[in-house]
């Protein structure tokens, strides 16, 4: 009776090692993963470059409306000042 349940001891003690091993390892390997991606800056430029084209082309975008009245008064100018000169020639 003792030895049997000295072998269960032992069963179950070798079986929470292993399993604890296991754990230990998984979350070495996950901290250190975590340490590799928070070190690791090689898609950093990427991002910044997609961020200015991005900001690029919502100003490019916005440009548009903000100059459209500007823009109609200048060339109205210059086709009445063209229209003129075109009427002393």
């Amino acid at each position: 009776m003792l030895t049997e349940l000295m072998f269960r001891y032992y069963a179950i003690r070798q079986i929470v090692r292993s399993a604890c091993k296991c754990y230990d390892h998984f979350g070495r390997l996950m901290r250190n993963l975590a340490i590799q991606l928070w070190r690791d800056d090689s898609g950093q430029d990427l991002i910044e470059y997609a961020l200015l084209a991005g900001f690029v082309a919502v100003a490019a975008a916005a440009v548009p409306w903000t100059l459209t009245a500007p823009l109609q008064q200048v060339w109205t100018k210059v086709s009445a000042t063209l229209n003129r000169v075109a009427a002393m020639i």
